[in-house]
């Protein structure tokens, strides 16, 4: 698996909000392909001058969606999973399911189906690590719009397990 974000030092690079997302691919990094974090720091620290030129690929396995209320408030078909961080039941007939988003989605090897897990929710992402608490505050949030990312539930454990092996992991959580 190519390099993907997971997460960065917000209070050090807050300006990462607006270009990246949890989920990218970082293709390369100046002309240089990238295999891994350790490859992404070297040559971001390296004599790169003012700036540097980052190719990324936009959050591949995920979905983006905006989804628009229903009269008088109400739901939009998503049910936050209290035993897993972030990761939502699709409600069939909801707003977020004749929106385009299928209750489930191929796992990262093909080879079945997982459920989604919401990243960012109002183009603000959500800690990894996040209690369910925190995604239905998100989801009820004041407003007839809402957008959502989703990806697949097999692939955020697989950046939360990753980061987990970080010293520090807990800086380079996005709240």
């Amino acid at each position: 698996m190519r390099f993907r974000v997971a997460g960065w030092k917000h209070e050090e690079h807050p300006i990462l909000i607006r270009a990246l997302h949890v989920g990218d691919q970082v293709m390369s990094i100046g002309d240089v392909p990238v295999r891994n974090a350790v490859e992404a720091q070297r040559l971001l620290r390296g004599p790169t001058g003012l700036s540097v030129e980052l190719v990324v690929r936009r959050v591949p396995l995920g979905m983006v969606l905006t989804l628009q209320r229903p009269r008088g408030g109400g739901d939009v078909g998503l049910i936050p999973d209290a035993n897993s961080p972030g990761e939502v039941i699709v409600v069939s007939g909801g707003v977020a399911s004749c929106s385009g988003l299928p209750s489930r989605t191929p796992t990262m090897d093909g080879l079945s189906l997982t459920t989604w897990s919401l990243t960012e929710i109002n183009g603000r992402p959500l800690n990894l690590f996040c209690k369910s608490a925190d995604v239905t505050t998100r989801l009820n949030a004041v407003g007839k719009e809402l957008s959502v990312l989703a990806q697949p539930t097999d692939f955020v454990k697989q950046l939360r397990k990753q980061l987990k092996n970080v010293k520090s992991y807990k800086d380079y959580l996005l709240l």
